[in-house]
């Protein structure tokens, strides 16, 4: 056997690029192991780490101790260890940073730095001042105690400088005492018989006068020799006393357990064997089921029109996956598509289920994580973080709307969600399958070019007709109402309700308005932090910013010119649902955006009405036009379509294109054939146009065409540079070095080029003014080798960059 480690390397919760070394007391060498939680000193903290690696011996001139294990069993398998390694080095970003956000919550641990004597005997140190003295007298009379603490016994405006003193004398020491944890398992109080059958009858009849309540305790345990305490006192009066009593007789046994919390609902059982797969649905079937075998982890790209069936295609590869003893993971975008989506799972393989989104409570996540780790669970479903679950024995992953921007993070650790899915199916050996109507040209591309096995899903099911498009030029209502709703989508909603069926309307802005504007001066209210106009919500009069949540009610005079005439322009879902309800006033409205849905299950509540046939129009957002499957629906309506291409982004009209053929796909799943209105001042547009058509690969082939013409993805790779900061004038100066020291840089590489730099398109968010750079590259390989050598140009000097931050995203998705 050879020697224990003594070196434990430890990623910490913090933004420090690499893990650091820490020695292992020896009493903690034996049970030391990669994968479990640590706390460690940083400076004059201590703070959560995760053990990536052991060793002998350390390179570092100076190192600590660990100061505590906080985990009998590693929390993290290896394999979860190597996807959050590949995603530290490929995003570049920190290792305990990309730790951090694939840990729920729940398993965080927080410290509290606290004081106490330095030994017994620092108690009695003679010739000290009165305060002093009394702090003392509080730490071996109290034991440790937090600053706070000694404040309010003491007197907090003298109790810092009180503290420095007494530990520089060696008096006291600083430590820390663990806080309590985010979570605790639930657990539950059963009462179970300890007799015979026989016995508990006898003695229920003896105590059937004298003690009625213990006989009650008695009848119910011989219809069931379990219960929960709970429930026993809330069916028989008296219980909690009856229950002790029996206790001390030796009747009956109280013991605590653990349950779990429910988050998956219950849904009526449903058999694979009662829906027919239509031939391209047995078609894909067969190659992913063949590829389970092999274990073949290259992947599949499901292209499916939409109602075409990719779900229970998903559904059938997953039974096959649990019949071979393995595990399944299915990501999806957004929160509010996985509730239809669990009760369809549920359905099928319940209790098999467990869900992961940040829409749980934090013991929800708690004991779902726990659940898939312990193997109680064998499925996963979830929204970006969910790749990460505790899955073991991992056999398909399913990235359902792969081509989804919300699988990007935007926050630190900026990963991908799909593409981090692909890599874990290749560490894992598990197949793993994209599904998209609309797969993201990078996706559809790799297709193209072998590296993905493509399968197509060309036909609804029952060979459903896909919905008829109209195009409304909108250039032709310039008056309002038709402004808002035009008379041709007004007469196709009138019709839908004369029908009795459902519809949506969506447009892709919440508020009531753009904005306010003077008609005076011409003035735009700014968002005091950002260089964003604020959005007019009538509601409640207020305008807000919709990138960093602030908030003003609105002004009755323009704060230019004092003049009255502020106007609302531009269109928002408020105005909107206002508009219908003034013309459909019977209609049963629902609106659903981030307004509408910031409780917990308000998403849910309003799909669950909209299933039920208790709403007749839906007005919403980009949440209302993907992955919901409601028969009754039989029109979309979309307001003003064609705001997306004013974005600064090179792929405005593949988001367009997507989002039109998705809220198309909405309409006409039933047996009522759908029809979808397009309200846009840009019928001409080439995205409209294949949307108009549902021409995925017309759309493709004049995309990317522009693409390879301009140099961008996916013919070459991206990283884009942030810098930002709260003095304008270093920002700017800070991104004119940083440009010229890289663009010296990128002349070793040839293909690559360097944009910029140049202010963001949103020159200033949450009062930080930014600045920022693109970089192109022929390949990944030639992107992270550049990007490495700058990292490390910047490290070797970075006094010119003091007062800004710098952040570096790979493979952008947004550009503002």
């Amino acid at each position: 056997m050879g020697a224990l480690p003594a070196i434990a390397q430890v990623a910490v919760e913090l933004p420090i690029p690499t893990p650091l070394d820490y020695r292992i007391p020896p009493p903690l060498r034996a049970v030391c192991r990669l994968g479990q939680r640590v706390l460690v000193p940083v400076g004059r903290r201590h703070v959560l780490g995760y053990v990536v690696g052991l060793a002998s011996a350390s390179a570092a001139a100076e190192v600590k101790e660990l100061a505590e294990i906080l985990d009998e069993a590693p929390l993290l398998t290896p394999e979860l260890l190597a996807l959050t390694r590949w995603v530290a080095e490929y995003y570049l970003c920190p290792w305990g940073q990309v730790l951090k956000a694939a840990v729920p919550r729940a398993f965080r641990v927080r410290t509290q730095p606290v004081y106490a004597l330095a030994s017994p005997d620092s108690g009695e140190a003679a010739g000290l001042a009165p305060d002093a003295a009394q702090v003392l007298s509080c730490l071996r009379r109290e034991g440790a105690l937090s600053r706070q603490e000694l404040g309010r016994r003491v007197g907090p405006a003298r109790i810092a400088g009180l503290l420095r003193r007494l530990e520089e004398q060696g008096l006291i020491v600083q430590t820390y005492r663990r806080l309590a944890p985010p979570a605790r398992p639930r657990l539950v109080s059963k009462v179970r018989l300890q007799l015979s059958v026989a016995e508990a009858r006898a003695l229920q009849h003896t105590l059937q006068q004298r003690a009625p309540a213990q006989a009650a305790v008695l009848a119910c345990l011989l219809k069931q020799p379990e219960w929960e305490l709970a429930t026993l006192r809330a069916q028989v009066p008296g219980a909690a006393a009856a229950v002790r009593r029996l206790v001390q007789r030796g009747v009956v046994q109280v013991v605590e357990s653990e349950q779990w919390r429910r988050v998956v609902p219950e849904s009526p059982a449903l058999a694979a064997a009662d829906l027919q797969l239509t031939a391209a649905q047995q078609a894909a079937l067969a190659h992913i089921e063949a590829k389970l075998a092999a274990s073949d982890s290259i992947p599949v790209l499901l292209h499916g029109v939409t109602g075409s069936g990719k779900t229970e295609v998903y559904l059938r590869a997953i039974a096959a996956v649990l019949a071979r003893g393995k595990t399944a993971l299915v990501l999806v975008p957004e929160i509010s598509l996985t509730d239809q989506l669990v009760r369809r799972l549920a359905a099928r393989f319940a209790p098999a289920i467990a869900v992961l989104h940040s829409g749980l409570s934090t013991s929800e996540r708690f004991d779902e994580w726990r659940r898939l780790a312990q193997g109680e669970a064998r499925v996963a479903v979830g929204a970006r973080s969910a790749v990460f679950a505790p899955l073991r024995h991992l056999g398909l992953i399913v990235v359902d709307e792969e081509h989804d921007t919300a699988y990007k993070q935007e926050e630190m650790p900026r990963y991908h969600a799909r593409d981090v899915a692909i890599v874990r199916a290749r560490q894992s050996g598990a197949v793993v399958v994209l599904g998209s109507a609309t797969p993201a040209l990078e996706t559809y591309h790799n297709a193209r070019r072998g590296k993905y096995l493509l399968l197509e899903l060309p036909q609804r099911i029952d060979a459903k007709p896909l919905p008829h498009v109209t195009l409304v030029d909108q250039r032709a209502y310039a008056a309002a109402p038709e402004r808002v709703i035009t008379p041709p989508l007004a007469e196709a909603i009138a019709a839908c309700l004369q029908r009795q069926e459902q519809c949506l309307i969506l447009v892709n802005r919440r508020g009531f308005a753009a904005y306010l504007q003077c008609r005076d001066c011409g003035l735009v209210p700014q968002c005091v932090r950002c260089s964003v106009s604020l959005t007019y919500h009538r509601a409640d009069r207020r305008l807000k910013c919709h990138y960093c949540d602030w908030q003003q009610p609105a002004p009755q005079r323009c704060r230019g010119c004092e003049g009255t005439r502020l106007q609302p322009h531009g269109l928002g879902t408020q105005q909107v649902e206002e508009a219908l309800r003034a013309m459909f006033p019977t209609a049963r409205l629902r609106r659903m955006d981030r307004d509408t849905t910031r409780g917990k299950a308000a998403p849910q509540q309003i799909l669950q009405a909209l299933a039920r046939g208790e709403v007749d129009i839906l007005v919403g957002t980009q949440m209302i036009a993907k992955g919901h499957d409601y028969p009754r629906i039989t029109l979309v309506g979309v307001v003003a379509a064609d705001a997306t291409l004013a974005l600064p982004d090179f792929r405005a009209a593949e988001r367009l294109f997507q989002l039109l053929t998705q809220v198309a796909g909405r309409a006409g799943r039933g047996a009522a054939p759908g029809e979808v209105f397009i309200q846009t001042y840009r019928p001409e547009h080439y995205s409209i146009r294949y949307a108009q058509h549902h021409d995925f690969a017309g759309f493709f082939a004049q995309e990317a065409a522009n693409r390879q013409t301009m140099g961008y993805p996916p013919f070459v790779r991206l990283a884009r540079v942030v810098l930002d900061g709260l003095d304008a004038k270093r920002v700017e100066e800070a991104s004119q070095w940083l440009g010229g020291v890289w663009q010296a840089l990128a002349r070793r590489f040839p293909g690559l080029h360097l944009l910029g730099p140049a202010e963001a398109p949103i020159g200033r968010l949450q009062r930080r003014y930014r600045w920022h750079m693109l970089v192109k590259a022929a390949t990944s390989r030639m992107l992270h080798r550049f990007l490495a050598a700058a990292l490390q140009r910047v490290g070797e000097d970075h006094q010119p960059l003091r007062g800004v931050r710098l952040s570096l995203d790979v493979d952008p998705q947004s550009f503002l």
